[in-house]
């Protein structure tokens, strides 16, 4: 992870392939810039590539790992936690 300045932005970056690790993905947008991931939520699969963005609107508890990053080409991604109290006000606006 690393810190870009502004609370709840990270930049996630990798430069080679992790171990399945268990997380507890908060609500939050994340926007895959370059290699690949794949999480497992329960018996489902779901794979990340460059362009290719989650929205997770609540806590859900997953398995993931980078498959896809090398020193020339890292894993690279941004992560923006998302307030779901201001989604929903905004919601109400609409």
């Amino acid at each position: 992870l690393y810190a870009t300045g502004l609370e709840g932005f990270v930049i996630l970056r990798s430069c080679k392939p992790t171990t399945l690790e268990a997380t507890l993905y908060k609500p939050l947008l994340c926007l895959t810039l370059q290699g690949r991931k794949e999480a497992h939520v329960g018996a489902r699969q779901v794979s990340f590539k460059a362009g290719d963005s989650l929205i997770v609107s609540h806590q859900l508890p997953v398995i993931s790992r980078v498959t896809e990053a090398t020193a020339t080409q890292p894993y690279v991604a941004l992560v923006l936690e998302l307030d779901m109290a201001l989604v929903r006000s905004l919601h109400d606006e609409i």
